[in-house]
């Protein structure tokens, strides 16, 4: 399912953070990934000038081909900017889902057997994984769980697919080119305002007149 940047931005200010997968997600025959022990405590902050991931990462080296893959469908490249595999969202979500904090351990569940029902229909409706399935299949079910509202039947997946998309999309647009393709320019100082244009002028005056006073009212400027 080829999707719009706007149909993207759109979802990531819908989704909000969803309640743990609920078991029934469970689908495919793979082994169960290993998971980091969690301890007390989380060590030492991190040294920010030489950022390292401390902790294993539990992604297989397939799901995370998957991921990629999945990600590609929800913000391929376009004219002005990359696919999402490309700036490394993958990979972020790789090191998300292996960190021992408590909201990442239940996002590893999630994700994780997600992927392993992704996979699992894929072969229930044309025989082969996601990766080896062909566009119509891929799409079918992207479509499914994608629906907004979801379809009762692909509901428990439907909130797997939230999950994965706010991960991807929020990803995607803290990196350099997803603020480019926005046009997020940053705390940048601006050496004067520029003047007021003629639509910001009737706006402006129709919240006065609202008031009681314009702007050529005493105390107020224009």
């Amino acid at each position: 399912m080829t999707l719009s940047r706007r149909a993207t931005l759109e979802w990531m200010a819908a989704v909000s953070f969803v309640t743990a997968l609920p078991r029934g997600i469970r689908a495919a025959a793979s082994a169960p990934n290993s998971s980091p022990q969690i301890t007390s405590g989380y060590g030492t902050d991190p040294n920010l000038k030489e950022p390292v991931v401390p902790w294993p990462l539990v992604m297989e080296p397939y799901q995370l081909k998957l991921t990629a893959a999945l990600a590609d469908l929800i913000l391929p490249a376009s004219a002005a900017a990359p696919a999402a595999s490309v700036l490394g969202v993958a990979e972020f979500i790789n090191e998300w889902v292996s960190a021992p904090y408590s909201d990442q351990v239940k996002d590893r569940t999630r994700l994780i057997e997600g992927l392993r029902w992704i996979d699992a229909e894929s072969v229930r409706r044309g025989q082969r994984n996601f990766l080896e399935s062909d566009s119509s299949v891929r799409q079918g079910i992207m479509n499914d769980i994608g629906r907004k509202p979801p379809r009762a039947t692909y509901g428990v997946q439907s909130l797997f697919f939230n999950r994965f998309r706010f991960l991807v999309v929020s990803s995607y647009y803290t990196t350099p080119d997803g603020f480019e393709d926005i046009g997020y320019t940053g705390n940048i100082p601006l050496a004067a305002y520029p003047p007021m244009t003629d639509e910001e002028r009737t706006i402006l005056d129709g919240a006065l007149s609202k008031l009681g006073v314009s702007r050529t009212s005493k105390g107020s400027s224009g």
